[in-house]
């Protein structure tokens, strides 16, 4: 990722990725119906060329929704993975710690 955030800022995001995606999903229209005398598909009433171009449409925000959480949870584990607490009992990076406690 190019840009920087915080931690705290990255999770948060990535939180409100996971309701976008499911509200997108649940919005989103894959499939309907046409009789072979209609021009317009049943559920919408619109034409099947605009109705494949929402679909495609729709495809499209989701997944890139999806690469924006995968890249941001990808950024949160390699910040984890470098990030180094000295305790009492050594120096650990945040991915063991929080590793051994789950």
């Amino acid at each position: 990722m190019s840009e920087k955030m915080l931690v705290t800022q990255a999770l948060d995001e990535r939180d409100l990725l996971v309701k976008k995606i499911a509200d997108k999903i649940e919005k989103a229209s894959f499939v309907d119906t046409i009789k072979p005398n209609e021009e317009k598909v049943y559920a919408k009433r619109i034409g099947k060329e605009e109705y494949a171009k929402e679909a495609e449409s729709a495809y499209q925000q989701i997944m890139d929704l999806i690469d924006r959480f995968q890249k941001i949870d990808a950024a949160i584990v390699d910040s984890n993975a470098k990030t180094e607490i000295s305790t009492s009992y050594g120096t650990f990076t945040v991915v063991s710690v929080f590793g051994s406690v789950i």
